[in-house]
């Protein structure tokens, strides 16, 4: 197993965190993101928990219509946090900011001086968002790049 990457997005993103989630599974990451409609419960899943918990990297979907209030992205975000205190330094947490979005909301969610990462719709926006995650997360791009 790999490094793994855990995507948080809002129903609305879908498609984009997909798509993000495929290029970086061509660097050779192991993604997860739900792509579930999560309305039915309002608490996290022992499997959303699990892949958390699992997870190297932690990424964010913000987009401007929300700002960062989605309910999902912020629980997540939250639980993202609370796993990163437990393991010290083994999980990083990364804001993707969608088409202009600013932190908002999340702002006082996320760790001081954390390096969000903009991403804009289009293959050409996602490969770039894909490097430059790959960067923040380890410095350097994983072998083999984006494709």
């Amino acid at each position: 197993m790999g490094r793994q990457v855990f995507i948080s997005h809002g129903d609305g993103r879908c498609e984009l965190a997909v798509a993000l989630g495929k290029a970086l599974e061509s660097a050779g990451l192991d993604i997860h993101l739900d792509r579930r409609l999560l309305r039915d419960d309002s608490r996290l899943k022992p499997e959303t928990k699990a892949a958390i918990d699992a997870a190297d990297g932690f990424l964010a979907m913000i987009g401007p219509e929300n700002q960062g209030d989605s309910k999902w992205v912020a629980q997540e975000t939250q639980y993202a946090l609370q796993a990163q205190q437990q393991r010290g330094s083994g999980l990083r947490i990364i804001p993707i900011l969608l088409d202009g979005a600013e932190l908002g909301a999340l702002r006082w969610l996320l760790p001081e001086g954390a390096a969000a990462v903009p991403l804009n719709d289009g293959e050409a926006g996602v490969s770039k968002a894909a490097s430059r995650v790959l960067e923040t997360l380890w410095g350097q791009p994983v072998k083999g790049g984006v494709n």
